[in-house]
């Protein structure tokens, strides 16, 4: 979520939920939606590392040292 701050230039991720609560996350969430790519300037390698993120298996998220090999890459 942090990196879609970063690149959306700090807007609200889930302000299209209107009043958000958990309830309302967790089944937006639950049924397989994610955040849309946050604007035309995100390149679609950062938004694909996102999605791989926000897998909803953990097991199936990336991990930490394959995050840090992916930017290291990228630097």
């Amino acid at each position: 979520i942090v990196l879609w701050e970063i690149f959306s230039i700090g807007d609200d991720p889930y302000s299209n939920l209107g009043n958000i609560t958990h309830k309302k996350l967790e089944n937006f969430l639950n049924s397989g939606k994610r955040l849309s790519k946050p604007n035309e300037k995100c390149p679609i390698f950062i938004y694909e590392i996102m999605e791989n993120c926000w897998k909803l298996n953990p097991k199936e998220r990336l991990s930490f040292s394959e995050l840090t090999n992916k930017f290291e890459n990228l630097i």
